[in-house]
């Protein structure tokens, strides 16, 4: 029996890291994400798989809070056009995580190590013809409720 392919990289083999540090409710720009696309890292055209390795120090978690870590792909290096979700990390207070988006976790979602499996190829709709090759991504978030917050480490690494 072999290893699943979850476990096909390690964070040493990292390509970029991004530090958020102490965001709170309303402090991000447009909504949440940045103005300018900072950190943008370029993996290239291909289909690849990546992992997004997430140490998460602190999150609000109030009755009203929670954290949405988008993980974003773009065909431009700039994400003036061309933009895609990749992928989520929703941090916070369980019952509302479960009100927004349909299922509630047994606990809060608070400090700790996630780990996102992510691929750079984006659908414009449930036929995959119109599959779309994102060689830049990049890593936002957005804080919701009165405390809310987050500040954590956020790594990507290469799937090999």
């Amino acid at each position: 029996m072999g290893y699943s392919s979850n476990l096909d990289t390690t964070p040493d083999q990292a390509l970029g890291s991004w530090v958020f540090s102490s965001m709170t409710a309303n402090a991000t720009a447009a909504g949440g994400f940045p103005a300018a696309a900072t950190n943008v890292l370029n993996i290239g055209d291909t289909p690849t798989d990546f992992s997004v390795f997430a140490s998460v120090y602190g999150v609000g978690a109030g009755t009203t809070d929670y954290t949405v870590v988008s993980i974003m792909g773009s065909t431009t290096s700039d994400f003036s056009s061309g933009n895609y979700v990749l992928g989520h990390i929703v941090l916070g207070d369980g019952a509302l995580i479960g009100t927004t988006f349909g299922a509630a976790p047994s606990v809060d979602r608070g400090p700790g190590h996630y780990t996102v499996r992510c691929h750079n190829v984006a659908t414009t709709g449930l036929d995959s013809t119109n599959a779309v090759a994102c060689p830049y991504i990049r890593l936002a978030a957005k804080t919701v409720g009165g405390t809310s917050s987050l500040n954590g480490v956020f790594t990507i690494s290469i799937g090999r």
